[in-house]
This record gives structure tokens, sequence and C-alpha cells, in this order.
């Protein structure tokens, strides 16, 4: 983050109330902001934003200043809210912060912290303010509020501003005196501020009304405003003043503010109060000409400019009072307003605030259009409100949209419901076909046959229909009759967790699924269709793969690298690197799992490849743990299992649940990984899913000693995958599978052909052999030896148990939870392949691992 990029925010509506220099209020700041949490919490009028924003502006600090809203309830709104703030001005970080999306799950927030763990200076002092928070209430924005503020970074101060105490559980840092608290009390003006402030504006008081003013505002900032304003209009009656102010506040704004003011600047400001958005650009726009906004100084502190965010600010009491008149305002001037605040936001990349406007005039066609410009898969949150708009736009209007039908197709896809985006797609067509032909329908028909063969890639592992390649034959035929630039998916487009869309057993059913990439390959709009354009080699070398053909696999995913290369297909990519690597150690050619490494840090330099930091650590998590050092892979992996994540872009979730899998076998997490496994409904949907689930059921019920168990699960894995003679997903478990096959064999009563355990045995030996040598070659390479390497914790749980301690005695010294001791001692077994306690601490003693 750089000091621009943290600066405060174009949307900033608040009071100043009085130009006083407050010294008491800036060393209670100065002191506070020592502190990693500041809740300033007052009512409203109390100068809360004004203190803290004419404090920070001389403040040395990275700022910014996130004003909330009733909207940001909204995650998609939220989120573009405070990407923003804090990237104003760093166009790379506002894409990265949108590439992640809102961290809905604690694992998103995992992915998320990546971007502050690369961006931020240890050396600098940050300071983020969320103003206005009492207007927060959705539980998950909350609790990613709650997260940021247990943040890691010393030098971030998070600040909230709000009208009551926010709803983010802060009492366990409160109790350490890690949060500094400003109340309505620290705020009020005192009796000499008033006298001050008085002074300021050129009043005299005797210290009768002065102790009247006092009593009757009890300081509050904005009654001591309001009744210095009625002073200077009538100077020679302070108690009508107060009297006024204690009658009615917005009676009192009406006479004070509005008075003075011409009929069109009036109307001017309750437009303005349609609007969320106060910059400068946005209200000059409103305005319409100089001589007006000349103007504004009139309005005295209720509106006011300021250059350091180059924005307006707009007393909050004074608005709401402003949003009581605009019942007064003609239709067209509400259009017009709407409209240009929806063109500043687009421009703005405020597309969610964009929308909202254009909605309320009913401009759906720009709508349609900021939806096209969105990356896909859109986040579920967005989708659903998009959705809901689409099914509400006037019929007459929807069909004269060309890319109407396509975007409603996209927008289901965005929500997982492939069926019913399967089925909306045939009945667009059914109802474009009945229509005369002309080039507008064509071009219509074209779009959506492209968008229905996505649709039903998709659903294939429910429907075992493979006739995607059908509908892009149909578009090409559309297409021909009137040629010009093609509607095209996006080349980032995120495949899924294996290249092949098959949920069922059937024999043949993974020839038929190929068959039907390559033939999408022979179309012509193959090439405009998002990643299905590089599926058919993938697809084919993932068939090869499977059997156990790796020759013939690697000739075809080195045809693949070169076409994503061409097409730009970038998450292609990332699976073929995947099999690459897999088949290196198949192969025990470590200096080829080091080349394809290198190949996977290359596309972290593609920014048009959204999903880039993700995939790079799912990809490079199974390397490591193959190489027996799950310590070293993304912490976010680490975590629990993904079910169904509605924040988890279309189909990662379940690829990163693969390494999860391994990981938490390694680690010998056999129960937690069972619980897991009995529901999986996502990873069940996909036949490799399945087999996936079953082998690892085997291997983890065999450790438990859950012989009977284990054994019928390998005989369904085998029942899953023998139609379709697939063999390196057991193959690949190396020395576990072997075990548990071995057992099979000597049980002799499984209902597993006895040809095909043997076959497996003696394919996972092998493998197993193999992998051993990349790992000697690696650990080489690295100036490992045989040196095992322990991490601080790792050194300090090993001591305890060394010492007889037990896990929560070693989780009280520690002050740690019992579940973090005990996932520190499934590490251990693994880096010391150790079966239990009394293994561990043996080994421990005899490798001199115990100081």
């Amino acid at each position: 983050m750089t000091e621009r990029s943290l600066q405060n925010p174009a949307v900033v509506t608040k009071n100043q109330h009085a130009h006083l220099d407050r010294p008491r209020v800036h060393e209670l700041l100065a002191t506070a902001l020592r502190s990693p949490v500041v809740s300033v919490c007052a009512g409203a009028g109390y100068g809360k934003t004004s203190a803290l924003h004419t404090f920070l502006q001389e403040y040395r600090a990275h700022k910014a200043w996130i004003r909330l809203s009733r909207h940001d309830n909204f995650r998609a709104r939220f989120w573009e809210n405070f990407t923003q703030a804090v990237s104003l001005n760093d166009k790379r970080l506002v894409a990265r912060l949108a590439d992640v999306g809102f961290p809905e799950t604690d694992v998103d927030y995992e992915k998320y912290m990546r971007i502050p763990d690369e961006s931020v200076d240890l050396q600098e002092k940050y300071v983020i303010v969320y103003d206005d928070l009492h207007l927060v209430y959705d539980k998950t924005v909350l609790h990613f509020l709650e997260n940021c503020v247990h943040t890691p970074f010393p030098n971030i101060t998070t600040v909230f501003v709000a009208r009551a105490e926010p709803e983010i559980n802060l009492i366990g840092m409160m109790a350490k005196g890690l949060v500094a608290t400003i109340t309505e009390s620290d705020l009020r003006f005192t009796k000499g501020e008033i006298a001050e402030y008085l002074h300021l504006q050129g009043l005299t008081v005797s210290p009768q009304e002065l102790a009247e003013i006092c009593a009757g505002t009890e300081g509050w900032p904005f009654a001591v405003s309001l009744i210095a304003r009625s002073l200077k209009r009538n100077p020679e009656r302070p108690s009508y003043a107060y009297a006024a102010m204690k009658l009615n506040v917005f009676k009192l704004l009406e006479t004070e503010a509005l008075l003075a003011m011409s009929e069109r600047l009036r109307r001017f400001l309750v437009r303005l109060s349609l609007v969320d958005h106060f910059s400068a650009e946005l209200v000059r726009e409103l305005a319409g000409d100089d001589a007006l906004l000349e103007e504004l100084p009139r309005v005295g502190a209720y509106v006011r400019h300021d250059s350091h965010t180059d924005a307006y600010l707009v007393n909050p009491l004074f608005l709401e009072f402003l949003r009581g008149r605009q019942d007064r305002l003609s239709a067209e001037e509400k259009r017009q307003t709407y409209l240009a605040a929806a063109r500043w936001c687009s421009r703005n990349d405020y597309q969610i605030d964009a929308v909202s406007y254009y909605e309320k005039i009913g401009e759906y066609g720009e709508i349609v259009r900021i939806v096209f410009d969105m990356s896909t898969p859109i986040a579920e949150s967005t989708a659903r409100y998009f959705l809901k708009i689409f099914e509400n736009t006037p019929p007459v209007i929807a069909k004269s949209i060309d890319i109407f039908p396509m975007m409603h197709l996209r927008l289901l896809l965005s929500l997982r419901q492939f069926a019913g985006a399967v089925a909306l797609g045939h009945r667009y067509v059914r109802e474009l076909e009945e229509r005369p032909v002309s080039a507008f329908n064509d071009r219509v028909l074209s779009s959506v046959h492209v968008e229905l063969g996505f649709a039903s890639w998709l659903a294939a592992p429910e429907t075992d229909v493979y006739d995607f390649d059908v509908h892009l034959a149909r578009a090409d035929t559309y297409r021909s009759r009137h040629p010009r630039p093609a509607i095209t998916l996006a080349n980032n487009q995120l495949i899924g967790p294996w290249a092949s869309m098959v949920g069922t057993e059937r024999k043949g059913s993974l020839d038929e699924y190929a068959q039907a990439c390559s033939r999408t390959a022979a179309t012509r709009t193959h090439a405009i269709a998002g990643n299905l354009s590089c599926l058919d080699e993938l697809a084919r070398a993932e068939l090869y793969f499977v059997r156990g053909h790796l020759k013939l696999a690697e000739q075809f995913l080195l045809l693949t690298l070169q076409k994503t290369r061409e097409r730009n297909q970038y998450d292609v990519r990332n699976r073929a690197l995947l099999y690459l690597l897999r088949i290196a150690f198949a192969q025990g050619d470590y200096a080829k799992t080091e080349q394809v490494a290198g190949e996977l840090e290359t596309q972290l330099e593609v920014p048009d490849y959204s999903a880039r930091y993700i995939t790079y650590d799912i990809v490079m998590g199974w390397y490591r743990l193959m190489l027996g050092e799950p310590e070293l892979i993304a912490d976010w992996l680490k975590t629990d299992f993904e079910q169904g994540s509605a924040s988890a872009p279309m189909f990662l979730g379940v690829f990163a649940n693969r390494i999860r899998m391994r990981y938490f076998f390694l680690t010998r997490q056999y129960h937690k990984l069972l619980a897991f496994l009995e529901g999986s409904r996502e990873m069940k949907r996909y036949l490799f899913g399945r087999i996936y689930v079953k082998t690892r059921e085997a291997l983890c019920c065999y450790h438990i000693k859950e012989r009977d168990r284990a054994l019928a699960a390998l005989r369904e894995a085998w029942e899953i995958s023998h139609a379709n003679e697939i063999v390196s997903a057991f193959v690949e478990l190396g020395k576990d599978m072997r075990t548990l096959v071995a057992a099979a064999l000597r049980d002799g009563n499984t209902g597993i052909p006895r040809d095909w355990l043997e076959n497996i045995h003696r394919r996972s030996a092998t493998f197993a052999k193999r992998q051993q040598i990349v790992i000697a070659a690696y650990r080489k390479a690295n100036h490992l030896g045989d040196e095992i390497r322990l991490s601080p914790r790792e050194t300090e749980v090993l001591t305890d148990l060394y010492q007889g301690l037990s896990r929560s005695e070693t989780a009280l010294a520690h002050n740690l939870s019992i579940n973090t001791v005990k996932l520190v001692i499934n590490t251990l077994y693994a880096k010391l392949n150790a079966n239990n306690v009394s293994d561990l601490v043996r080994i421990a003693g005899e490798k001199r691992l115990i100081r």
C-alpha cells in the first residue's frame, strides 16, 4: 500500500460544527491512535467525524477513510466501497482486491490476507477509519471487520466511528487494553470551549447567558453551532435562540439555513440528497455551472468543500432534513440527478451503486452493459441482486437489448443454477426462433447458443449429456449469416476441479466427454467460448493419465500448454501444469518438478488471470505435500474444508478441498477428514471426486483400525472406477495404498478382482519409490540432508511431550487451544514419520531434537 493508496476516500458526508482548534480532543485522539483499535462512539451532532478528520489531516500516517451507509449491508457494495478506499489511485491493488472478492468465510479471509501481507510496510503507520458503522448490520460484513481488528500488523490502527457501540466482539482486546474509546463526554464542548467558539464567531454573551447555553445544550456541538448561527441573526435575543433550538432542530435548520439561500440552491441541495456520493466532480456535474457552487458558502458549516479529499462534507442532520423535502422535486429533476450519479459511479468503479441509480430511472440497457463488463463468474450476492433486476425488467425492453438473454443465462451460471440455465436457454431459443429472421435476431441466437453450450457443459455431471458442442455449432450457423465481431466469454473463465465434467461411472462416459471436447474444437465458435476452446487436449490428457498411460498424457499436456499460451486460457494451463507435476513424481524426475514449479510462478505475473494466487497456492500445496512438507503449504489450505462457500469462485472450493484432503490425511487428522468425506456434496458431484472420497475414506479407516470399513470403502472405490479403467487415483497414494491393498489381498474376500489388486499393489509400490527419489533429490538440492526442520512452536510442543506433559497441560503452558496443540502434534507425526506419541518421543531422542 502506498501513501496515495490510503488517502481519505472521495465519499465523506459529515459536518464541521465549529472551526475551533480543540487541543483537548486532539490530545485524546493522539493517545488513542497508539492503540490497535479506537472506538469513537457518540450520537448525531457530536462532531465525531469532524474532530477525527481534522486531526488526521496533520497526522503522519497512511490513511483510508471508509464512509459506510445502509447500502454496505450488501456485501458486494461494501467490497467496492472498501476496495476504492484502501486502493485509491493504485489500480493494481484495486484489481487484486476485486479478484479476491469479499471474504465471506474465514477461509476466504486467509486468502485475502495475502494482499496486506505483501503490501503493508511494517516501518510505516496506517490508520483505517470505518465511519458510520452503526448503519451496518450484516453479520458477514461485521465478521470481516472483526477479523480486521485482529490483524497481525502492529502498525495498523482501525478506527470505528458510530452512534452506538459497534456490534463487533472487542471484549478480549479490551481486557488486554488494546482498545481506546472516545465517547460523548469526551466530545462535548466544555464551558470554556463554548465561550471560545462564540468569541471566534464574533459573539458576546453574558456569564448568565453562557451558563444557560451550557446547561441547555449540555455541550452538544451541533446545538452550540445552531445557537451561534441564530445569535448572529438575533444577537439581542439569546434566550430565543436557545428556545428555538430546543423546540425543533429541523425547524431551526429551515429558518437558519434555507432563508439564506436562493430557490435554485435549495432545489440543488435537495437533489444532492438523492445520492450517496459527494465527490466534487459529481457535485459540479449536478450543479451544471460554477455560479451555483459559488453560492454554496452561504450554507456555512452544513455543506463545505474539503480540499484534502476533493469532496463535499455534509452535516448528517442537514442531509436528513433535505431528504425529507425530496417530494418537492419533479420527476425530471430526479431522473437527471440519478442519471448523472449513475454515470459518475460507473466511471469510478462503484458499479453496484451505478446499477441502483440506473434501475431507479429504468435504464436497463446500461445495467446489462455493466453486468456484461464484469468478470465472470459474478459473486453470488451480486448475481442474486442483478438477477432480481433482470427478472423485473419489462419484457418489451428485454427483447430490445441484444445481450440481455446471454447475460440472464450468465447470472444463473454464476449462481450455479446450471440446470435452470439450460432450461432458460432452450426457452430463449424457442422464443427467438419464432420471431422473423433478422440480423438482430441471429446475433442474439448466436450468443444464446454459446452460453447454452457453456451451461450444458457445466450441467453435464448431473445430466450425463455431452452435447455442448452442438450448441456451439448452431452458434456458428447464426454467426455465418451476419458476420460481425463476436460477443465472447472472458479469457479468464475457470474450469472445473478436473477437466472432465463427468459425474457418472457409466462405462464410456469419459470417452464421450472427450469426444464432445474434440467436436467443440472443430467449431468456429470454440475460439470465443472461453475455456471450452482449450479443453480438447486437456480432456484427452486427463483420460490417458487416469488410466495410467503417462507418456500419451504428457504429449497431450504439452499440446495443451501450447494452445493455452496462444489463447490466454490460464486456468486450463494451471491444470495442465498440475498434471505435468504429477507425471514428474510418477517418473521420479525432480528436475521436471522444479521446471513445472517455475512455469507456475510465471502465471503470478498475469493480471488477467483473476484466480492466479489461489490456483498457485493449490498446485504448490500439492507439490509441498508430496515432498512431505505440510507446514509449507499456504495457511488458508490448512483450515476447515469449504462446504460449497457462496463466495468461493466457481469450482475453486472443490479444487482446494482436494489439497486439504491430502493435508488432513498427511497430518493424521483422520476423524476430521472422515467427517468431511461423509458430506462433501460438491466433491461427490464428479466421478473423480467420488473416487477421491472413497479412497481417502478407506485409508483413514485403515489407520484408525476400522479394517472392515476400510476394505468396504476400497471396494466401493473400485466399483466406481473399474468400468472406465481408472487407476491413477489409487496409484498416487503410494505406500499407504500399497499397505491397504496388501491387506485386501490377504483378506481374499473383498469382492475386488485379485489381478486388479495386484496391479495396484505393484504400481503404488513403484510410485512410492519414485516419490522418495524426488524427495531425496529435493533435499539434496536444498542442502537439507537428513536434517528435520521444526518451527519454534513445534519444538515447544515436542519438548513438553518429551517431558511427559499432556496435551491440555501443553496448551495451558503456551496459551494455545487444545486443537492447535493436536494440529502441531499431527504435523510432528508427519515430519518424523511417527505413529504415536511414544514413537514421536523415541524418534526425537534418537535424532537429538530435544535440547
